[in-house]
């Protein structure tokens, strides 16, 4: 009997034979079996059919102490979490009259830009703190992500008060090796405003970019994927403004923010290929 997933979220191959082998079930029948796999509230599984003396101890003291030793998974969640069923509710979906449709999603990433003890990054003068620096680990728990945020943004701030002035030089010339990027891509943005399409390609491009990303870059990966599909989507990046169509000014906010979307996800898929090499 599987107890921890509910705080075991992250899929994690040193736990297959535990927690992690729920994901592997649930994808297997979703994406290989063509099923759909729901979970039932009213009713207790079938290792709970002789009470809760089965449970290991830590799952059985868990619920010792949130006073739910008793009846049906719904009754537990009246009693632990009644927000949770009045948020289902509230979405049209009744735990206590239906089950509740389920998949693995891809829904965290524990990672980002790589800092040292100031959280400062590899570019002086520019600083990245909470879940944007990659400082809280793999095995991330909620409130040491909480301390890691407050605690790195103290600390940059008082690196930045105490060698600020002495770094303008070096931020000084990284705007000015922006400065032509910059110009470069404003001038890309300018024309694509003037050669409005009869139809916009922005939604269909996003969804294939999720769709990808969500086939291969999940908790299912082959670096050989990882590759080709980073290939893909550098290729794109290239030519992003000669692919991109939009219909009116309006659009050009969601064009932009689908190409750094193409700017993260090309980062993510650098950073599996570095992992897993």
């Amino acid at each position: 009997m599987v107890f921890l997933k509910g705080y075991q979220w992250p899929f994690d191959v040193g736990k297959i034979c535990g927690s992690s082998m729920i994901d592997l079930i649930v994808y297997h029948e979703i994406f290989e079996k063509r099923n759909r796999v729901f979970l039932d509230f009213r009713e207790n599984p079938s290792c709970l059919g002789r009470g809760f003396s089965g449970l290991s101890e830590e799952a059985h003291e868990y619920l010792s102490r949130s006073n739910a030793l008793f009846g049906a998974p719904i009754d537990r969640l009246q009693t632990m979490n009644p927000l949770a069923i009045e948020l289902y509710k509230n979405h049209g979906i009744d735990l206590y009259r239906e089950p509740l449709e389920i998949s693995v999603c891809a829904q965290h990433n524990n990672g980002g830009i790589a800092v040292d003890l100031n959280w400062e990054s590899s570019i002086k003068g520019l600083y990245a703190v909470g879940e944007a620096a990659g400082t809280f680990g793999v095995y991330r728990p909620g409130g040491a992500a909480l301390n890691s945020t407050q605690v790195g943004s103290m600390r940059a701030a008082e690196h930045i008060a105490d060698t600020g002035s002495s770094k303008l030089r070096e931020i000084n010339e990284f705007i000015s090796l922006s400065r032509e990027e910059i110009d470069h891509f404003l001038t890309e943005c300018v024309s694509l405003c003037g050669k409005a399409a009869p139809t916009s390609n922005i939604n269909r491009l996003r969804t294939s970019l999720r769709k990808k990303m969500s086939s291969y870059v999940a908790h299912i990966r082959s670096l050989e994927d990882i590759s080709r599909v980073r290939e893909e989507m550098v290729g794109l990046l290239l030519r992003f403004f000669k692919e991109i169509e939009i219909r009116e000014i309006q659009e050009l906010p969601f064009a932009l923010k689908t190409r750094d979307t193409l700017i993260t996800q090309i980062s993510m898929l650098s950073s599996m290929q570095i992992a897993g090499s």
